[in-house]
């Protein structure tokens, strides 16, 4: 008998390696030559990862990315795959303008792909599948208590958390026997945990001096805090004082709404965040490269190839002048380059002649963030929603 369960086990390990399946986990691995018949001509969610063995954060989420295998491999409408986008996948890797590695993607048939925008975590990855392909897992027991993302601040950990972040912060000064910071509590609790919950990690941090708990004699001596509540604006990167070459912040003096405050925390930190959470119609945009979209493409259709050309070189113009000393001229804080790529896509694909391409693309994300919002991750929602804000400055006339 255990000549047979040798022969049998050995079997199976050969059948899996050939089909590119590994049983334990349940991740697929395709190449180039099977990517369309295993991916795009499935009717199955698929999600992909693209990896390189040489990639260190690909190696780290190897491990995780087979658990999540596992949990899905008994979902027949879902399938978890990865491919070598460096050595049998790279016409794939090219194909869908892979510029980095690890990217994740979902691909439903001949749509355009999802990319994964969260953290590459397990429950991360598994909350964006069951969003996306409508599935659900069975909950796990237990839930996690209510945990605020307002920083708490006091004279021992300001500069530390402040003046040596990169991000901008904007801080409550507050006392316990305020009644108007007792009002405000809520609201800021909305702007750190609701409205601007997406921003925290790389755009914005939102603190509270709480002066009656919290040593703070001295961060208000500074800057001349006399009454409650009061609200700063700390920029890192804000223009010096022509006095003394000092950063100062800048004092909130409207009302304390959460329309006001968002407003401000808008204009100061280059954000696009509505009362909601969600993005306005400027998130993910670049106004310099509107302009010239608007200048150059929304022409006769005998000019727009030519024209299309010319966008490219600007897009590129651009991305130069973006690292210069001069880039302040053509370039704001509320200018999101991190979606210059995108821009250079679309104009690739006005080049190419898939015109059609703009408004079907429009249609479908628009229908997905509007009828699915709530089923999909927050950061999904809004790389959806700059896409769809960028394609409309390709479509209006």
């Amino acid at each position: 008998m255990k000549v047979y369960s040798v022969i049998i086990s050995t079997f199976l390990l050969v059948a899996g390696t050939l089909a590119g399946f590994s049983a334990d986990s349940g991740v697929i691995q395709v190449n180039d030559k099977n990517f369309d018949d295993i991916v795009v001509n499935s009717d199955k969610w698929s999600l992909v990862d693209y990896y390189a063995d040489w990639c260190r954060h690909c190696q780290s989420l190897h491990p995780i990315y087979d658990q999540l295998g596992a949990l899905f491999k008994d979902e027949d409408t879902v399938q978890i795959l990865r491919i070598n986008g460096d050595k049998d996948g790279r016409k794939t890797t090219r194909k869908y303008e892979v510029d980095g590695f690890p990217m994740v993607q979902m691909y439903h048939g001949k749509d355009e792909p999802i990319t994964f925008e969260g953290s590459r975590d397990l429950q991360s990855l598994s909350n964006f599948v069951q969003s996306v392909a409508n599935v659900r897992l069975p909950v796990s027991q237990g839930s996690e208590d209510y945990v605020s993302d307002v920083v708490q601040l006091n004279d021992l950990n300001f500069q530390e958390k402040v003046f040596s972040n990169t991000k901008p912060t904007i801080v409550a000064f507050t006392a316990s026997w305020c009644g108007h910071c007792v009002k405000l509590s809520p609201t800021w609790e909305k702007l750190a945990n609701r409205v601007y919950a997406n921003d925290l990690e790389t755009s914005l941090q939102i603190g509270e001096v709480k002066t009656t708990e919290e040593p703070s004699e001295k961060l208000m001596e500074q800057f001349g805090v006399k009454g409650f509540p009061t609200i700063l604006f700390f920029d890192p990167l804000g223009p010096p004082s022509k006095e003394d070459g000092l950063r100062r912040p800048v004092q909130y003096s409207g009302d304390r709404s959460l329309e006001s405050l968002i407003e401000f925390i808008n204009e100061n930190a280059g954000l696009h965040r509505t009362t909601t959470g969600q993005l306005s119609s400027n998130g993910g945009t670049v106004q310099k490269l509107n302009t010239l979209i608007n200048e150059k493409l929304h022409q006769s259709e005998e000019a727009s190839l030519s024209s299309a050309i010319s966008l490219l070189k600007d897009i590129d113009e651009l991305v130069k002048v973006s690292s210069s000393s001069f880039a302040s001229q053509y370039i704001s804080k509320a200018d999101d380059l991190s979606m210059v790529p995108y821009y250079k896509k679309l104009v690739n694909k006005i080049i190419n002649g898939e015109d059609e391409f703009f408004k079907k693309e429009h249609a479908r994300l628009t229908k997905i963030v509007t009828t699915n919002s709530r089923n999909l991750q927050e950061k999904t929602v809004d790389s959806m929603q700059k896409r769809i804000n960028i394609l409309k400055s390709f479509i209006d006339n």
